[in-house]
């Protein structure tokens, strides 16, 4: 999966886990902090990247969000599980599944296209 792709989800994944008004998540690889702004409810998500000056939005649908990238062109499943606290999915425009754990302010993503994990905080 594209890094750009993970840091959306990993604020979407912040947005819909911690119950917070989040509005940037901080990358530990790139040491940077990318800008996002969102709304969620628990039929809908939409977010807006600034970084790469796109949306990703989408619905609910069998317990789990549907979301398209129009930064990327393709679909992104993202399911919430383990009571709130921990998210997977599936990236249409890598073929590769992800999962993660959001634990405090924290953030972590295991891409299994690149079998890395990613850290990020809000």
């Amino acid at each position: 999966m594209k890094e750009e792709l993970r840091k959306s989800i990993a604020f979407i994944a912040a947005m819909t886990l911690i119950d917070e008004n989040v509005e940037s998540v901080f990358d530990y690889k790139d040491v940077k902090f990318s800008t996002f702004t969102g709304e969620y409810d628990k039929d809908s998500i939409k977010i807006y990247d600034f970084e790469r000056e796109c949306i990703v939005e989408g619905y609910l649908s069998d317990e789990k969000y549907n979301l398209y990238d129009y930064g990327q062109n393709a679909y992104i499943d993202f399911e919430i599980y383990e009571n709130g606290r921990k998210f997977k999915g599936y990236s249409y425009s890598t073929g590769s599944f992800y999962e993660g754990v959001v634990d405090g302010n924290m953030i972590e993503f295991y891409d299994f296209g690149t079998m890395e994990t990613y850290s990020y905080t809000v």
